[in-house]
């Protein structure tokens, strides 16, 4: 009995040791492996020259991949005019198939798409990209260049040489001998290109038929053409923005009488909000004209506008619609929207009132040009708006200003100077005298609010040199958009001389510059059809950071 009760001691006395050990080991199966697979060769390397009599080309990689993620990831440019097969060996050894022989004296770019994973699916983050030489020597042009875009994954890069045979068509038709795919970043490179001029669009090609589908497809158009030679084999740093070529106008869809002096007109597509609608209602057996009071786009259904007017007969009306613009500005020159509907007969129970009004009371830092923004549930009366508004400073001074009835419903207010630094304002609104456009009233109050101005000393200023050398260049836009905060400032600006944008707040920035070519005040991004080139911009690579009371100089830009 002795015996057998020091065993147990001696056992019990090991007990810490063990647990101990057994705490400290690591958990089983390792860390999580998140390392996309890299290629360990390739058959024919990379950069080999004098490539004869080449049947297949094999790539081996570091783990086994997803062989169905290759499907459309693997490219040959140009392409083998009869194609190629792929074949494996395990899951690591790829083998590309030739089907006809090479060009000679030709460079040839073996490219793998981001979309191949490895079993566990973690993604290539760039395309992995091959080049060799069936004669003496690889062309070495090269194109580099960026797109800002929120989704660049699976975008492609299309060079159109400039031959004879291009023309405005040609993106149309099918991909050119020279693409590759977008980095995760946006970022591209082109390279290994035979000397000559190019022409470079970014194609998010949807329905993967390797062309440019309008209204379909997200495309960017260039700023220029590249022209790459001996001298200059190297073109750095075009810049691209996506967009959808909208090119065909809103229709008419269908029509919800709301009440007796409203309907809803429904179109294709979303319409532009601040536009003047070309709208005339009349009896279809009189001919006499129903009255339109007013007309908004739908803020829920921005497909939609709706149209207010004197009170409707239970009778049959006639509908005339003219150019109505869609968010890209297509609209119908030569065919009007025609239709017709039977009035209601349900009043409108709706009880109008003020929704919103901006700067918020009791609000500070209010921005030195902010507007005043009114949101009403139903169209105001202007007139009676502009009699009962008041925006009054601490000295009882009025601020004068002017009024933007682009949208009778949110109807804008901006002072004519800014406003200045660290005050008291105070707005009044005789909701009793401001009417819809119906004659009612939207309250039976005076509606008071007060906001403070930013002290100018907490602000910080931006400043620097656009500068270019291409006569055909005046004017510059800047663009400064706070990473956190969500300020967002612009300025125009002449091109080599110092710009200076003031009342920044503190915080660190994304700036950017453009050219604005045809001097509407934006960045276009040029079209397809009729061709026009995109307006060149800079986006700088290091954020700006702005402190108050400083100003931060040397933020320039060269085109």
């Amino acid at each position: 009995m002795k015996s057998i009760l020091c065993i147990v001691l001696f056992i019990l006395s090991f007990l810490p040791f063990l647990w101990d050990c057994a705490i400290k080991q690591p958990p089983p199966g390792g860390p999580e492996d998140k390392k996309p697979p890299e290629m360990l060769y390739s058959i024919p390397n990379a950069d080999s020259t004098n490539v004869k009599d080449l049947s297949f080309i094999e790539l081996k990689f570091d783990e086994s991949v997803d062989k169905a993620s290759f499907n459309k990831q693997v490219w040959i440019i140009p392409e083998p005019e009869q194609g190629f097969e792929l074949d494996w060996t395990g899951g690591k050894t790829l083998r590309i198939r030739l089907l006809d022989s090479l060009e000679e004296n030709q460079t040839y770019i073996i490219t793998i798409g981001t979309g191949v994973k490895d079993m566990r699916g973690n993604a290539l983050e760039e395309p992995i990209v091959i080049p060799f030489s069936t004669g003496t020597k690889i062309d070495r042009g090269e194109i580099i260049g960026k797109v800002y875009d929120r989704s660049p994954e699976g975008v492609y890069v299309y060079a159109y040489e400039l031959t004879d045979t291009f023309s405005v068509q040609t993106i149309f038709k099918g991909k050119p001998r020279y693409y590759t795919q977008l980095s995760k970043t946006g970022d591209f490179k082109l390279g290994f290109l035979r000397p000559g001029n190019y022409r470079v669009f970014v194609l998010d090609d949807a329905n993967r038929d390797n062309k440019y589908t309008l209204q379909t497809d997200r495309i960017g158009i260039p700023s220029e053409d590249v022209w790459l030679d001996s001298l200059v084999h190297k073109q750095r740093k075009l810049n691209y923005t996506m967009m959808v070529e909208d090119t065909t106008p809103p229709q008419y869809s269908m029509l919800d009488t709301l009440h007796q002096a409203g309907l809803r007109v429904r179109f294709t597509e979303p319409l532009l909000k601040n536009q003047i609608f070309d709208i005339e209602i009349r009896d279809s057996l009189s001919d006499e004209k129903l009255s339109v009071l007013a007309t908004v786009v739908d803020e829920d259904n921005p497909e939609s506008i709706i149209i207010f007017t004197e009170r409707q007969q239970t009778v049959k009306y006639v509908v005339q619609i003219a150019s109505v613009q869609d968010t890209a500005g297509s609209y119908k020159l030569d065919e009007d929207v025609h239709f017709s509907f039977w009035g209601a007969s349900q009043p409108d129970t709706t009880t109008p009132h003020l929704i919103k009004l901006s700067p918020l009371n009791g609000a500070q830092n209010v921005k030195y040009d902010a507007d005043v923004q009114i949101e009403f549930n139903i169209p105001v009366d202007t007139l009676s708006l502009i009699d009962e508004f008041q925006l009054i400073d601490e000295d009882s001074t009025e601020v004068e200003g002017q009024w933007n009835f682009e949208s009778v419903m949110k109807p804008k207010f901006a002072p004519d100077t800014l406003l200045p630094k660290n005050r008291k304002f105070f707005i009044t609104l005789n909701l009793q005298e401001v009417h819809t456009v119906f004659n009612q009233s939207f309250g039976d109050s005076i509606y008071r609010s007060e906001f403070i101005s930013v002290d100018w000393s907490n602000l910080g200023e931006i400043s620097g040199f656009v500068r270019s050398n291409n006569p055909i260049y005046k004017n510059s836009l800047i663009r400064a958009s706070q990473i956190r905060g969500g300020n967002d400032y612009s300025l125009q600006a002449n091109l080599n001389k110092e710009y200076l944008m003031p009342f920044v707040f503190e915080g660190v920035y994304r700036v950017q510059a453009g050219i604005d070519i045809n001097e509407n005040g934006k960045l276009d991004k040029g079209s397809s059809i009729p061709f026009r080139f995109s307006e060149p911009f800079i986006v700088l690579p290091d954020t700006v950071k702005v402190r108050k009371r400083w100003t931060t100089q040397g933020i320039n830009f060269s085109f």
